[in-house]
């Protein structure tokens, strides 16, 4: 894949990590060749459906992407995540990206909250530089 921005800043890449994580969320599950799931229709009572909320899910259409948005998530996952380089950085990068804050990073990596804003900037910042450098090369 090729970049095609002349110019990346980080507003733009954090926007394109936003997408591609709420794409990526979108999606349908990968599932294994052999396994499948069977749904089984549940008899309830009327209160019972009166009650439930999964109606309310089900009367809203899900968020679909657009070809663009999806070849936004390819070219992020393929291209600039091998730039970051360090694994609890790639980490870092897509829980934030999710929209998971610091708090709760710092306890899934075990790190200080300050630690991962830390290494979120720098991993940002570098993947800036470096997408900078390969635009400027192509």
């Amino acid at each position: 894949m090729k970049i095609t921005r002349k110019e990346w800043n980080r507003e733009l890449v954090e926007e394109w990590l936003q997408t591609a994580a709420l794409v990526d969320q979108s999606l349908p599950p990968v599932y294994h060749k052999g396994a499948t799931k069977q749904r089984i229709e549940i008899q309830r009572t009327l209160t019972e459906l009166l009650w439930d909320t999964d109606d309310i899910k089900k009367r809203y259409p899900r968020w679909q992407p657009t070809s663009h948005q999806i070849s936004m998530w390819e070219e992020v996952i393929l291209c600039w995540f091998p730039l970051i380089g360090d694994g609890n950085d790639k980490k870092i990068v897509w829980l934030y990206s999710t929209g998971i804050d610091y708090k709760r990073i710092a306890k899934i990596v075990k790190f200080s909250r300050l630690t991962v804003s830390k290494r979120y900037n720098k991993a940002v910042e570098r993947l800036v530089s470096a997408l900078n450098i390969l635009s400027s090369n192509t």
